[in-house]
């Protein structure tokens, strides 16, 4: 991923939608002029469907500041993944607009490289209790992160159907998470928002450690 090029037209610049449709920003804007991929892609989005998730009946898996998750099925084998999709004009803008009304944020170029980041760690990373990246794709005016299903959701919502967990389970998810990070810092890399909601479970509800947007690797430099 490359630093934009140039400044970006903030004026076309609208919220992301729920199913991040492509119209609801203005024609003038051209995504693909701006940013790239650090190589080229073999996949497209094309390959993959959203489809509703049976316990909640939405294709939504998360909501966060400048992504959605969304469970997506790909076509030729029918196998499930998290579909992370990140809003490139969404991350850039300098404000939010919501019922015609601007809501600024701060943008910094750090926005951007941290999405380089994520999936320049994210996509070394091999270990059992960390979410798997398969791949990364472009298709304007997304980035679309290809990753591993967890099916029981995370640590936080678990805990907050069950309300009290027993000690066994507490050392195992307590141990799987400290095996995920000991593995990150093994590759030199910390993850820095280690979290209930960033601690997934998987159909055996085992820990996958994921998110690593704001991750930095040189973990040995004192800075």
């Amino acid at each position: 991923l490359t630093t934009l090029n140039n400044q970006i037209k903030r004026e076309s610049v609208q919220q992301i939608s729920s199913n991040h449709n492509p119209s609801l920003y203005s024609n003038s804007f051209t995504m693909s002029s701006n940013f790239s991929l650090p190589e080229k892609s073999t996949r497209d989005i094309s390959e993959f469907e959203f489809v509703d998730n049976p316990s909640n009946h939405t294709s939504k898996l998360g909501v966060g500041s400048f992504a959605t998750v969304r469970l997506g099925r790909e076509k030729k084998t029918g196998r499930l993944y998290a579909l992370k999709i990140v809003n490139i004009p969404l991350i850039s803008s300098t404000y939010y607009l919501i019922v015609g009304q601007r809501h600024p944020r701060k943008s910094t170029p750090s926005d951007i490289h941290n999405l380089k980041v994520e999936i320049t760690v994210h996509r070394k990373l091999n270990h059992e209790n960390i979410i798997k990246f398969y791949d990364y794709m472009q298709a304007d005016p997304n980035v679309y992160l290809i990753l591993d299903y967890a099916e029981n959701g995370n640590l936080y919502s678990y805990h907050h159907r069950k309300k009290m967990l027993s000690d066994t389970e507490i050392f195992r998810f307590f141990h799987q998470a400290c095996l995920a990070i000991d593995h990150c810092h093994k590759n030199n890399v910390m993850h820095r928002d280690i979290k209930p909601e960033n601690l997934l479970l998987d159909k055996n509800y085992n820990i996958k450690l994921c998110d690593f947007g704001w991750s930095t690797q040189n973990i040995n430099d004192k800075r």
